[in-house]
């Protein structure tokens, strides 16, 4: 077994007990293997132990492994999808699996053909189609494919269907338009404008937009019942209380979370970003006309949040209302810590003006960090570049990614505003308590936490915290 030095020693020690990925390297730095664990200290140490039956293969590896590297995951699937990255990235000399793109599956919808399909693949080309996944339980991407067939019928055959050459449509169809699993393209029975708007929704699907779908869906049911078109109003009908008992069920597609790569690459392109955004910050102010005003910075680590580096601020210098003014506080502050890794890209909710004083404040700091901003009422991207924003489709994986990320860190803001309220309420009733000093008060919120805690506390509990006479002027004032 190879020999390990105090330090190397050491380094295993400090591994953290979680799923992730661990990365063995020789002395130069070269990547010798890279492999997937549930708990990564337990997993790499079992390479060390004289106890352990290694192949000869791995036997000479670790006689050659030098220094570890490790990124934590938030799962263990995580952790396979992250393995399967780094290899192909590597391409390790003693990883003999998933050296090629063969190795997860992908639902691709058949862009640009005038009569897109779906189906499953092995590989991602840059050919103009849509890629969802990676998936890495086949069954459920069966499963997926079956439902959304049901509810949106499409093609899967390997028929050449043109809207302009009616000469080449098929006399018969096949048993999957009767069985209402095709629209029937083949033998002339949609048009492909219907038809590619059956393809939206199945993206849409893909995306987790269930509500828009409805939504839409709703709408087309009401113009068809308008122009007295009941056939359609009622196979839409149909299609809508399918996907209520989909939502209802909470049905989740596994591509929704594995989605983020293509959603990245979009948003690395549309942005003309120079680096790919591993790590994006999304900051947002949470406040009622300047009062308990907040900011919350969120972070997403390869399109997936981390929530170990989310951080709130309570805003301190700005006593009004100015989402500006705090924007460029909470930038100041958190740009101030240089023990926090730095992002590849910077989100700010808002327009131009917040935009404009994250491009300050960085500059400020000396730092070439893009930044771009997301108004809330249009969904429009605010570039340094461009004087107009950038709009993008409501079908874009980009824009979902980043309202996202934006949604995400209005939650976490409007969650910390909502604390900073309650408990000012609180101590605003209990100020004017008579009897009830701070040391008491103290005493009462350590122990009940909130107003309506301490309404329901039984005499003798708030006797017991802040005595008899005082317990008797809480009763009776709340």
């Amino acid at each position: 077994m190879t020999f390990m030095n105090r330090d190397f020693k050491a380094k295993i020690n400090t591994l953290p007990q979680k799923p992730g990925v661990y990365i063995f390297k020789n002395k130069s730095g070269k990547v010798l293997y890279v492999g997937k664990a549930a708990h990564l200290q337990n997993r790499v140490k079992s390479y060390f132990q004289a106890s352990t039956e290694l192949s000869p293969a791995k036997q000479t590896m670790v006689e050659k492994v030098k220094d570890i590297d490790y990124v934590i995951s938030s799962s263990e699937k995580e952790a396979l999808l992250l393995e399967c990255n780094l290899i192909k990235k590597h391409k390790p000399k003693y990883n003999i699996t998933f050296k090629d793109d063969k190795r997860y599956k992908y639902i691709r919808i058949s862009y640009p053909e005038d009569y897109p399909k779906l189906h499953i693949t092995r590989t991602v080309k840059n050919d103009g189609a849509s890629y969802f996944g990676p998936f890495t339980d086949g069954l459920a991407l069966k499963r997926t494919l079956k439902l959304i067939r049901k509810i949106f019928p499409y093609r899967d055959c390997n028929l050449n269907i043109f809207s302009d050459t009616k000469e080449e449509l098929k006399q018969k169809a096949c048993l999957y338009y009767y069985l209402d699993r095709c629209l029937g393209p083949c033998i002339g029975k949609v048009s492909k404008e219907d038809y590619n708007n059956t393809i939206r929704q199945c993206e849409l699907f893909l995306l987790g937009k269930l509500g828009d779908i409805l939504k839409d869906l709703k709408r087309q049911m009401k113009k068809a019942a308008s122009k007295k078109d009941f056939e359609k109003a009622a196979h839409l009908r149909d299609q809508i209380e399918d996907l209520q008992e989909v939502n209802a069920k909470q049905y989740l597609v596994p591509s929704k979370n594995f989605l983020t790569s293509t959603g990245l690459k979009e948003l690395t392109s549309k942005i003309s970003l120079k680096k790919f955004p591993n790590r994006i910050e999304c900051f947002d102010i949470s406040n009622i006309q300047g009062k308990q005003a907040t900011g919350s910075m969120v972070v997403f680590k390869n399109g997936q949040p981390k929530k170990s580096d989310y951080r709130k601020f309570k805003i301190k210098t700005i006593l009004k209302a100015n989402d500006v003014g705090m924007m460029r506080e909470m930038l100041k502050r958190r740009l101030k810590h240089k023990d926090w890794s730095l992002p590849d890209l910077i989100i700010v909710d808002g327009g131009k003006p917040q935009l404009n004083i994250a491009l300050k404040v960085l500059r400020g700091f000396r730092l070439d960090i893009p930044a771009i901003a997301l108004a809330k009422k249009r969904e429009e991207i605010y570039l340094p570049s461009q004087a107009k924003p950038l709009t993008l489709p409501k079908d874009s994986k980009a824009l979902y990614l980043i309202q996202r990320i934006r949604d995400e860190a209005h939650r976490f803001a409007i969650t910390y505003h909502r604390k900073l309220r309650g408990k000012k309420a609180v101590e605003s009733i209990l100020d004017e308590m008579p009897g009830l000093g701070p040391k008491k008060k103290k005493v009462l919120l350590s122990k009940f936490g909130t107003t309506e805690n301490i309404k329901k506390a039984s005499f003798e509990e708030l006797a017991c915290a802040v005595g008899k006479k005082l317990a008797k002027t809480i009763k009776k004032r709340l």
